[in-house]
């Protein structure tokens, strides 16, 4: 849903200043960067939009010195681009200060290991900072996962016990109602996109 938001954005506002938009997705279709390259070129294209990418983003083999370009998440330094991105520090403060609004006390943090180095670890440090300014109850750990499973999950959760799952994967509140939660009724789940 996040990545549609930012194409819609981005051809929302090609479209008023005259512009069109091309999608291309290199992962889909199997594109080398040089080939994409060579799509640009021929079309005349001389600016992209990269969209965020689940690892650290390479994208040297493209020829910069005919394009322009802006990516949409924190870190490129491959080439470094200009970047447009949420504010995650932020955002999970803005987050928690709101699950403390409704009653929640004690927050879970579910995120992907690789998820966290790319954003240089802001969802976490707004989380333990938050928390320490905000004295509750005790902070369960951190769940940080390589590859997210249901089990794990399962053990995390009926361990540390968190009135609320703060987590990108929505797959989590099926878990939880498996462990016999009610969701949003004696449980919460704060989707992180």
């Amino acid at each position: 849903i996040y990545h549609q938001k930012l194409i819609d954005g981005a051809r929302e506002t090609a479209q008023r200043l005259g512009f069109k938009v091309d999608y291309l997705n290199t992962a889909e279709s199997g594109m080398s960067l040089r080939r994409l390259g060579s799509v640009l070129r021929s079309r005349g294209i001389g600016a992209i939009l990269l969209l965020p990418m689940f690892a650290r983003p390479v994208a040297t083999a493209l020829d910069w010195e005919r394009l322009t370009g802006v990516y949409t998440d924190y870190l490129i330094e491959d080439p470094p681009l200009n970047r447009v991105f949420p504010d995650h520090f932020r955002s999970m403060f803005i987050a928690l200060e709101a699950l403390s609004a409704l009653g929640y006390k004690r927050p879970g943090l579910v995120l992907h290991q690789r998820h966290a180095e790319r954003m240089l670890y802001r969802f976490e440090s707004a989380f333990d900072s938050f928390w320490a300014h905000h004295a509750g109850e005790s902070m369960p750990p951190h769940l940080i996962f390589e590859e997210l499973k249901r089990d794990a999950f399962l053990d995390w959760f009926r361990t540390s016990q968190p009135d609320v799952v703060i987590a990108h994967p929505a797959e989590i509140v099926d878990w939880m109602q498996e462990a016999g939660c009610r969701v949003p009724e004696t449980h919460g789940f704060c989707s992180l996109n």
